[in-house]
């Protein structure tokens, strides 16, 4: 309850603080974790859509996906993320979320797009993380053959 109190007067009295999504972003964790749902998926709604290109904005997006798929399931999850990750993703947010959208899919069963998602970070990130993820799909692919 504070941090929603204390939140909600930083963005009052600050309105065009840079700072206003994060706290808008904590502010919605605050709701979530005080069962107040509406308040909280609305907060991470309106940040994805009114700051997009803030660093809050994409930990939403992780916080939103991570909701859907314990409440949805993994397809619902891995639908909404490609949709939202779709274009430019921030260096810093992208080999997680495409590593985390690889593996709903390979949790369905779509080793294609499992295997696509990871050809996007081969030539950016470190290759240790990206190897592991393919050999694990290729090697789930041949024995489904």
């Amino acid at each position: 309850q504070m941090v929603i109190l204390l939140s909600g007067r930083l963005i009052k009295s600050y309105p065009e603080n840079k700072q206003i999504p994060d706290i808008k972003y904590l502010m919605a964790v605050a709701y979530l974790k005080g069962n107040m749902i509406s308040e909280g998926e609305s907060l991470l709604a309106g940040i994805i859509e009114k700051y997009p290109k803030s660093n809050a904005k994409w930990r939403a997006i992780q916080l939103r996906i991570a909701r859907i798929k314990k409440e949805q399931g993994t397809g619902k999850a891995a639908t909404e993320m490609a949709n939202l990750i779709s274009g430019d993703i921030p260096r810093l947010f992208e080999e997680e979320l495409r590593l985390q959208l690889s593996e709903y899919y390979f949790e369905l069963g779509n080793y294609s797009a499992a295997l696509a998602q990871l050809e996007k970070l081969k030539d950016k990130f470190t290759l240790e993380k990206i190897q592991e993820a393919q050999r694990k799909v290729l090697k789930k692919e041949e024995i489904n053959q």
